[in-house]
């Protein structure tokens, strides 16, 4: 998906500054080279895919419990990268277009076609984690094919021509594209160091809490970038007329929206916490909910700034400034990159409720309303439990949406049992 809007953004923006500058010829020339480019590209990742499946696999944190799951997931879904890289790349472009409806109504049919494919997959004709990547890929399939009814209609202001591919496009294209990409990618890195931090200076306990943390907070940046990346096309088109002031005025109407989402979704998330941690960990003791509670509200204040610089480095985006926008991305996840140590200064000011949580972990003590895991279970003489039931979940979950990267805790320890342990339950 990285690769899809690292593309796609820098595409549209110079499409938009073309059609600004009435360069009809080279915004079709650059949209045909762009289409031909991803084709070839998505037919290189599938191969390279299924050709190296089992390090693929264990490049995404498979085990021997969950191996067999996530190549299965893996072959299902890779003939589709190609729908993957093109169906996002036209959505950009229809919205460059001038006809956003379009593609929110296209997405939210390819979302409610990837459900009802999943339900019949998995629930009918019985095809497991293949079938519920096979009904993924299909989905991402019907949102091109809608895709292209607009690109090959009559009211499209570009199309595919024939054209001279011109390697010199993408010393422009790429370094706009980015910082978006960087930005999409980080979300899924950030995630990763949490878990892996967490993991190790809290504990398994802390890991469930972020993983609840990490899927609001997904959300929340899908509604920033929506902000950003709904302004850019026109903030784009103006650039290319030369008109600063239509630049500067854009900017104003997406920082004046981020401040109206910004505290609502401080306030909403303040108040309501403990509805919406008690929905994720519905089987967790009162202990770790309540510690939970307090950490995603402490967490929450970041949504005051979050927007501000997702729209902001959009905006740069939009001016073809890629360096200041690429610092504003990579600075989202450089200090948990460079400073894990602060997670030790936290922990060491962590409320004693959740130091007793941790005590109880590493001294093989389940906490309060959880249930021991086969770990737990071995090293007092019980037999593993069986493990058919296991492993899709992580696996499925992450290409049917975009923020999935939340479900798997790479490196957390498994084996718990679902129906009582917040950790495994949320794998």
């Amino acid at each position: 998906f990285s690769i899809a809007v690292l593309f796609a953004v820098g595409s549209s923006t110079l499409i938009a500054i073309f059609i600004a500058q009435e360069k009809r010829r080279e915004a079709n020339a650059l949209f045909s080279q762009n289409f031909a480019t991803l084709l070839t590209l998505g037919a290189v990742i599938t191969a390279l895919v299924l050709l190296f499946l089992e390090p693929f696999a264990y490049l995404l944190g498979a085990d021997e419990i969950t191996l067999d799951y996530v190549k299965q997931y893996i072959l299902g879904i890779a003939p589709f990268s190609v729908c993957y890289l093109v169906s996002y790349n036209l959505e950009v472009l229809v919205k460059t277009d001038g006809y956003p409806r379009y593609a929110l109504f296209t997405v939210i049919g390819g979302c409610l076609t990837n459900c009802v494919l999943d339900y019949i997959a998995i629930f009918h004709l019985d095809m497991g984690v293949f079938g519920a990547a096979v009904a993924t890929g299909i989905s991402q399939l019907v949102t091109c094919i809608s895709y292209f009814v607009h690109f090959f209609s009559k009211k499209c202001t570009f199309r595919l021509c024939k054209f001279r591919f011109d390697p010199h496009l993408y010393a422009r294209i790429l370094p706009i594209g980015l910082a978006d990409g960087v930005t999409e990618l980080c979300t899924g890195l950030m995630i990763f160091l949490f878990n892996r931090t967490v993991l190790k200076c809290i504990g398994t306990d802390g890991v469930v809490t972020y993983t609840v943390i990490a899927y609001v907070t997904t959300i929340v940046i899908n509604l920033m970038v929506g902000i950003s990346q709904g302004s850019q096309p026109l903030v784009s088109y103006h650039y290319g007329k030369e008109d600063h002031t239509g630049c500067q005025k854009l900017l104003r109407y997406a920082l004046t929206t981020v401040c109206i989402f910004a505290p609502a979704l401080f306030l909403l998330v303040f108040f309501f916490a403990p509805q919406i941690v008690r929905t994720y960990l519905s089987h967790a003791g009162d202990e770790l909910i309540a510690y939970s509670i307090g950490a995603f509200r402490r967490y929450s204040v970041s949504y005051l700034l979050l927007g501000f610089n997702i729209v902001i480095g959009g905006f740069m985006t939009a001016i073809e400034r890629p360096v200041p926008a690429i610092c504003i991305s990579v600075g989202r996840v450089a200090g948990p990159a460079l400073f894990p140590g602060g997670f030790r200064l936290c922990h060491m000011a962590l409320p004693a409720d959740l130091q007793r949580l941790r005590g109880s972990s590493a001294e093989g003590k389940p906490p309060s309303g959880t249930v021991p895991g086969r770990r737990d279970r071995q090293r007092r003489g019980a037999g593993p439990r069986s493990h058919a039931g296991e492993g899709g979940g992580a696996a499925g979950a992450a290409p049917a949406d975009r923020g999935g990267t939340a479900n798997a805790v790479p490196g957390a320890p498994g084996g718990a049992d679902p129906a009582g342990d917040p950790a495994a339950k949320l794998r």
